[in-house]
């Protein structure tokens, strides 16, 4: 009993108890608790940090900034009443939708988000779009840990920075399926698409080409401009991925911003 009280924290939003058996927000001068944290944007990015589902924001931020995210969120609600769909664009490998544009009202709202906890956002609101290449290096490694074969995967995501209440930036899956970039020949980390060193065939360099010209597009949309594609490199399996089983190719979890 001593021990889970000990655990117990008040929320600073609503004041009631949160003990390390509830997924929580660790912000500023304290917590959130799990209910509160529900009322966060599914673009607030998030990292867990407690193996009991604890999170903590990738950017911090205060409970004066959380109750005005809330505000945001509240016109969202308005914006949500007027917008018209006139545009809408599809994920390029498998037809599903992604997002939707309201010109004549300048909004836009992601469709691969959270389904009714979509923001309805402004355009004037974006500060820049930019297609990202997240590439997953997966290693083989023998029995005294030495890494034997690094396969490459590249996964293809749109990334949009804004100027709101918490959400300087989110990012959410443009494709729904990975391609494969092969082996390394020379054992060298990293390395972009077609020009790393690794065994990636024909086709899959055609198939990489066609996706991030075609993300390129996606970005434009939003506001006509785009930035130029971001690389990141990483060893961690990327959220966006179901969990998978030894052997098995990661395949892309199609529901959801990615959580970085």
């Amino acid at each position: 009993m001593g021990l889970f009280g000990k655990d117990k924290k008040l929320c600073l939003a609503c004041g009631q108890k949160t003990g390390f058996m509830r997924a929580g927000l660790e912000i500023e001068g304290g917590w959130l608790c799990s209910d509160c944290k529900e009322k966060l944007s599914p673009y607030v990015e998030q990292v867990p940090i407690h193996p009991f589902g604890t999170n903590h924001p990738v950017t911090p931020f205060t409970i004066e900034g959380y109750r005005a995210h809330l505000a945001w969120r509240e016109e969202c609600k308005a914006l949500d009443a007027v917008f018209v769909p006139e545009e809408r664009y599809d994920d390029p490998t498998n037809g599903e939708p992604l997002f939707e544009v309201d010109r004549t009202h300048g909004l836009f709202r992601v469709l691969r988000a959270s389904g009714a906890h979509a923001d309805v956002m402004r355009l004037t609101d974006l500060r820049d779009t930019h297609a990202v290449v997240v590439q997953y290096l997966d290693d083989e490694r023998d029995g005294d840990g030495t890494a034997v074969t690094r396969r490459h995967y590249y996964y293809f995501n749109m990334r949009i920075g804004a100027d709101l209440p918490l959400m300087q930036r989110a990012e959410f899956v443009a494709c729904a399926w990975y391609v494969y970039g092969g082996q390394d020949t020379r054992k060298l980390p990293g390395g972009y698409g077609p020009e790393g060193q690794t065994t990636m065939k024909e086709h899959d360099k055609r198939e990489y080409e066609w996706r991030l010209a075609e993300c390129q597009k996606l970005a434009l949309a939003f506001t006509g401009q785009a930035g130029p594609p971001e690389l990141r490199v990483t060893e961690e399996l990327p959220s966006q991925c179901r969990p998978y089983r030894a052997g098995a190719m990661p395949r892309v979890n199609k529901f959801g911003p990615e959580i970085r």
